[in-house]
Order: structure tokens, then sequence, then C-alpha cells
């Protein structure tokens, strides 16, 4: 039970992490629906699951996430 809530804790702090960048660039519109896009993505708990693996490392990355944690990170939301 602790690792699906320690998912799901990693999972809010990137829905959160998407909407503020979202906000931030709510002014350039390529930028903006990049971010919108992946708030939409975000909002399926098993989206990391339906998504293939460079998706899903880019996906970290325009939110983020040092290189050297990508990996650990979409191995934790991908985990059971």
């Amino acid at each position: 039970m602790k690792e699906k809530e320690n998912k799901m804790n990693k999972l809010n702090v990137l829905r959160e992490k998407a909407v503020q960048l979202l906000q931030q660039n709510a002014n350039d519109e390529r930028e903006r629906k990049r971010f919108e896009l992946i708030c939409e993505k975000l909002k399926d708990d098993n989206c990391f699951l339906n998504m293939d693996i460079e998706h899903s490392y880019a996906v970290l990355r325009d939110l983020g996430i040092e290189e050297s944690s990508v990996k650990a990170i979409y191995s934790d939301l991908i985990s059971r």
C-alpha cells in the first residue's frame, strides 16, 4: 500500500508542476499547448503505463526533472 501512496504522491507533484508551468507559459501559445497536453495526460493515474518510455522520459524532462533522476522516477511511476 505504501508503494501505491508513494507513486500517487509523485504523480500529484508532477501534476502540480505541470499546472505551474502551464500558468507560467500562458502567454506563449506553443508552450501553453504543450503543458495543456501534459496536464491532460497526467489526469490518468496510469498515464505512464500507457505511454512509451521515450514519451514518458520527455514528459518528465519537460516538467523539469533532472536527467539523473528521470529513470528512477519513471521506474517508480510504472511500478505496481
